[in-house]
């Protein structure tokens, strides 16, 4: 079976997209899998097999964020033209995408050309909250409600935001599917699972973090319990000017900014923390019902989570090695809760009771084998 991954954008930033394009040449020896997108270079690495084809290059990140009009518009009619000869191509194949413009290609082409063999999937990581969208982005997906019998699967990883897009857009319950958006369990070596009991705790923060997230309040936290001797904080992931400046001003000994590194250096980092934060903020739907890809991650590696009190997170906390929720609003809930369970810590580990659980529970490779299964049956009805 012939798997097209199209895009708009890049897939290179979203690791379950790897994931999935390797699970599904896994699955079967004849499978193929073409990967149509713009690249973002040293984010992410594919399977060998996987077929790449290019409609733009950004040249970093912030290319990413400022791209112009001219750009814009180039990569659309590459994108369209690659779905078309794509699809006169592959009479029967799957067509994956993450972005609503593209799925609107598909679609579009899909009924104009009867391309009725053709399974059509839709990945959304990020909520289409239509109070903050722009008057084109309302109109596509104004498109899709038009559009959306032509759709056989819509993945989400939580399901306040699949009950979300249902309501506006009029989609069938049964063209759902709830994918969380996990990852693989680590395997800790017998000599190395008492590598967290140590005199020092590293607390992590990974991936992006904004101005307007509990930056400050986690800053707060971190001058209360800094003691280089028995604490070290790290911070890896991209971030702004803004939040750069602020971690610095602070001067709080035993902190290192690390910076953006490439999805594949995360291991030698996770494999160094004792505790991961996540400090999004209720700015919005999208982080309301927020699941996200390293919550999953920690967990892989035996790492507990201390995260704010979000409706999307709060069904996901089941026991203490997970972690803890708080009210990140307040100081003293903050410290007092956050301290407490750091001392659990030292010296007992959680490490292999999480992982062994994250294994019954959140093992992308179960996950996999099910959407597999479920698209599968979707080609022979």
């Amino acid at each position: 079976m012939k798997f097209g991954l199209f895009t708009i954008s890049t897939f290179d930033l979203i690791p379950m997209c790897k994931r999935l394009s390797n699970a599904i040449l896994e699955a079967n020896d004849q499978h193929v899998v073409e990967i149509h997108e713009c690249t973002l270079p040293g984010n992410t690495v594919y399977d060998e097999r996987v077929r790449f084809y290019s409609i733009g290059s950004y040249k970093s990140r912030d290319h990413f964020n400022t791209q112009s009009i001219w750009f814009k518009i180039i990569k659309t009619v590459r994108l369209a033209f690659n779905l078309l000869f794509f699809h006169i191509k592959n009479r029967k194949s799957v067509t994956y995408t993450i972005d609503l413009l593209s799925l609107n290609c598909l679609l579009i082409f899909k009924r104009l050309f009867f391309f009725n063999d053709i399974i059509v999937v839709y990945h959304q990581f990020e909520l289409l909250e239509v109070s903050d969208l722009s008057k084109f982005q309302k109109f596509t997906l104004n498109l899709f409600s038009k559009l959306k019998s032509g759709l056989d699967l819509f993945i989400c990883p939580e399901q306040n935001r699949i009950t979300y897009f249902i309501e506006y857009t009029g989609l069938q319950q049964n063209q759902a599917y709830l994918l969380p958006n996990t990852c693989y369990p680590v395997e800790i070596p017998q000599d190395e699972k008492s590598k967290n009991v140590s005199d020092k705790i590293t607390l992590i923060h990974i991936g992006n973090v904004g101005y307007n997230h509990y930056i400050s309040e986690y800053l707060d936290f971190l001058e209360q319990i800094a003691d280089p001797e028995k604490f070290h904080f790290l911070f890896v992931g991209y971030m702004p000017d803004d939040v750069v400046n602020l971690i610095r001003s602070r001067e709080i000994q035993g902190l290192e900014l690390i910076g953006a590194v490439p999805h594949h250096e995360l291991p030698k980092y996770y494999e160094k923390a004792d505790i991961g934060f996540i400090l999004y903020r209720d700015l919005g739907l999208n982080y309301r019902y927020c699941a996200p890809n390293k919550l999953y991650e920690y967990w892989a590696n035996g790492i507990p989570v201390i995260a704010p009190s979000l409706p999307g997170l709060t069904p996901l906390f089941k026991n203490e090695p997970q972690g803890l929720l708080i009210d990140m609003d307040n100081p003293d809930d903050f410290f007092r809760k956050a301290t407490s369970y750091i001392e659990k810590l030292n010296p007992h580990s959680y490490a292999e009771y999480l992982i062994d659980y994250f294994k019954k529970e959140y093992d992308l490779k179960i996950h996999q084998e099910k959407l597999l299964d479920t698209i599968a049956s979707k080609q022979n009805s």
